[in-house]
C-alpha cells in the first residue's frame, strides 16, 4: 500500500474508560482525584499541552485545585469568585486565578498602579530610618518597589497588618462549577478570551456534561 494510501482506525472509548484515562492524567498532573472531583476531557488535554510546551507550571493549578477542595491550605491568589456577566448570570459557574512567574510584571504593575496608603505610609516612615547611604536606601527602594510591591498584593509583606484582607495575586483562570456535592474543573481560561469565554467553555465541555448548562 502506498503512502498516501494508509488506512486510519478512529479509536473510540465507553466513559468508563473516558474515565480511567482521565484519572491516570490527572494523577500524572499531580492532580488530586476522588468521588468529589471530576475534570473534564478539555481541562485534562490543555493541562497536558501545558505541560508539554511549557506555558505555565502546571503545578499551580493544582495546587488552587487541592485549596478548592479542602485538601491543603489556600495560596496566595484572589479567591474564588463567581461568574456572573452575561450568558455565565444564574449558571454558578466559578473561575479561580492561578499563579505562575510569567504573571510577576503585571502584578507588580498593577499593585503600583493601585498607590496604596498603607503602603506608601510604611516605605516613607521605614526610609526614613534608613542609615545615610545613598547606594543601601536606592537598592531598598528598588526591592521595595519591585519585590515588596509583590508581596504586599499577595499580603505577606511586613507592612500588612491583616493579611487575609490582602490577597490580590491574579493570573489565569481555573474554571469550575460545583454541582450535587462535587467540583467540576472545566477549563483553563486566558484574559484574551474576553466575551468568547462562555462560548469556548460550552463548545469544551457540554457534551461531556450537559447537565451543567441551561
Amino acid at each position: 500500500m502506498s503512502q498516501n494510501n494508509k488506512e486510519f482506525t478512529v479509536a473510540t472509548y465507553t466513559m468508563d474508560e473516558w474515565a480511567q484515562i482521565k484519572t491516570k492524567a490527572a494523577e500524572s498532573l499531580m492532580l488530586p482525584v476522588g468521588n468529589e472531583i471530576e475534570y473534564s476531557i478539555s481541562f485534562i488535554a490543555l493541562l497536558l499541552q501545558a505541560q508539554n510546551e511549557r506555558w505555565f507550571d502546571v503545578n499551580s493549578v493544582s495546587d488552587e485545585v487541592r485549596c478548592l477542595a479542602g485538601l491543603s491550605s489556600c495560596t496566595v491568589t484572589k479567591d474564588a469568585e463567581p461568574l456572573f456577566k452575561n450568558e455565565f448570570r444564574g449558571q454558578d459557574f466559578w473561575h479561580k486565578h492561578f499563579f505562575d512567574a510569567r504573571f510577576i510584571p503585571k502584578n507588580i504593575s498593577n499593585e503600583l498602579k493601585r498607590d496604596s496608603a498603607e503602603f506608601k505610609l510604611w516605605i516613607n516612615k521605614e526610609f526614613e530610618s534608613l542609615p545615610e547611604d545613598e547606594a543601601l536606601r536606592i537598592n531598598w527602594l528598588i526591592h521595595q518597589y519591585s519585590i515588596g510591591a509583590l508581596e504586599y498584593r499577595a499580603g505577606i509583606h511586613e507592612s500588612v497588618s491583616r493579611p487575609t484582607d490582602k490577597k490580590r495575586i491574579t493570573g489565569e483562570w481555573i474554571i469550575y462549577k460545583p454541582y450535587q456535592g462535587k467540583l467540576y474543573f472545566l477549563d483553563i481560561a486566558f484574559h484574551n478570551q474576553g466575551s468568547e469565554l462562555y462560548r469556548t467553555l460550552k463548545a469544551h465541555c457540554e457534551a461531556e456534561y450537559p447537565f451543567l448548562f441551561h
